[in-house]
């Protein structure tokens, strides 16, 4: 895998995957490895899903009872969720007058939203120091049984980092500026940007977008 061999290669830090088959199961096996590993800190990304936002509220209240402190971040959203309201307290029902909003906030404190941090000195103090070493590699899935029926297009998706950077990079210059006038063609098999698969599992974040 290749997320596996760069965190190995460029920062040296381990790559875990836990498999539970039950959801409410993960934040027991989340605690447990910490448990095992003996972490200090948990650090996770906000999830906004009802049923996901309830597991990691269980997850963290596990953890902390465990002297393990938690703390969360945000990956999925600019601007977080219910920070901007209507000038009477209420959310945007009306999306021009949030994205309005939205701008001006970000705007106004461009250093609170579009930080950038540098991970060039992010590296364990020694290697020796690791505590945990994963040998058991899970294999992940190639194809999926309900897309197999036209394999998904497939050869289609970028399979790592610097591909989806590139393909980001390539429809913000050559794409960008027309793409208001070209997005509601659906003809055009590539008037889109088809990074919304990307920026669902985290592979690339809004904030790079906006940067």
């Amino acid at each position: 895998m290749k997320m596996r061999h760069d965190l190995k290669t460029k920062y040296n830090i381990p790559l875990a995957i836990i498999v539970e088959p039950e959801p409410t199961m993960v934040p027991h096996a989340v605690k447990e490895f910490c448990s095992q590993v003996k972490c200090k800190a948990l650090f996770h990304n906000n999830m906004y899903e009802n049923d996901e936002g309830k597991r990691d509220s269980i997850m963290e209240n596990l953890c902390k009872s465990n002297y393990i402190q938690c703390t969360s971040f945000e990956d999925q959203c600019v601007v977080p969720v219910q920070t901007l309201k209507t000038g009477k307290g209420n959310d945007f029902g009306v999306f021009t007058p949030y994205k309005k909003s939205w701008l001006a906030a970000i705007e106004a404190n461009i250093p609170k939203y579009l930080k950038l941090y540098d991970l060039k000195d992010l590296k364990y103090r020694n290697k020796d120091d690791l505590i945990i070493e994963v040998t058991n590699e899970i294999p992940l899935p190639e194809t999926m049984a309900s897309l197999d029926h036209a394999a998904f297009e497939y050869g289609k998706w970028s399979k790592s980092e610097e591909e989806i950077i590139k393909m980001a990079d390539n429809f913000i210059e050559l794409k960008g500026d027309n793409y208001k006038k070209t997005r509601d063609f659906p003809y055009l098999s590539d008037g889109t940007s088809r990074l919304s698969p990307y920026l669902a599992i985290g592979s690339i974040s809004a904030k790079y977008l906006m940067v």
